[in-house]
């Protein structure tokens, strides 16, 4: 798998795009590109590049942990870009900063943003991303998840305090509670995997 963090630029835009931000909603960003549907664009975004890089999604885009409405797209460089005291003559990756907006186009009609609530990327990047969606005339939707009970309750906190700040920027918000879909047999492993397929499920019902 080529571990370059990207966008397609496809000629034929899609009209869905659905936007899976921090682990939990990049992991299901995968199930959703497997799935091959017509007229949906998937991409993953986080801030831990390492996790990026590990998620079978073509279009990848590493967010800025301070600015979660910034992604940064690597781009190559010129053979004579020079940095520091690297030897000149090589290719070089670097990279440029570009608002979420950018991705907006005018065949995007809506976006749906994918989320695990409670974490510090899921949660802030979904809120940029939404408020960006909004104000750039598409129809918004989240599908979200709140934390499972063994997260702590701190996580629980922030999750709903992101939840609410959420709220005002959509059009439909679907809210998943993992606790549902388990037992108190489920380990922990297991029950993130069915969260994941859920959660792509819930996505799929929007445009079904």
């Amino acid at each position: 798998m080529k571990t370059n963090i990207s966008i397609r630029n496809e000629q034929n835009a899609q009209q869905v795009l659905v936007i899976g931000v921090g682990g939990f909603g990049c992991k299901v960003a995968a199930l959703m590109q497997n799935n091959e549907l017509a007229e949906v664009t998937t991409v993953a975004c986080d801030t831990d590049q390492r996790d990026l890089e590990s998620v079978e999604v073509s279009n990848r885009l590493l967010l800025d942990s301070e600015q979660p409405g910034l992604f940064a797209q690597r781009v190559d460089k010129s053979l004579d870009y020079h940095n520091g005291d690297t030897a000149c003559g090589q290719d070089y990756l670097e990279f440029a900063v570009q608002p979420f907006s950018q991705l907006m186009t005018d065949d995007v009609k809506s976006v749906i943003v994918v989320a695990g609530m409670g974490g510090n990327c899921g949660t802030n990047a979904a809120i940029a991303v939404a408020q960006d969606a909004k104000a750039a005339g598409k129809a918004v939707f989240a599908v979200v998840s709140v934390p499972f009970r063994f997260e702590g309750s701190l996580r629980m906190k922030k999750a709903q305090e992101g939840i609410a700040k959420l709220v005002p920027n959509v059009g439909e918000l679907r809210l998943l509670n993992p606790h549902n879909i388990i037992n108190g047999n489920t380990n922990a492993a297991l029950a993130f995997t069915l969260s994941e397929q859920f959660m792509c499920n819930a996505v799929e019902a929007i445009f079904a």
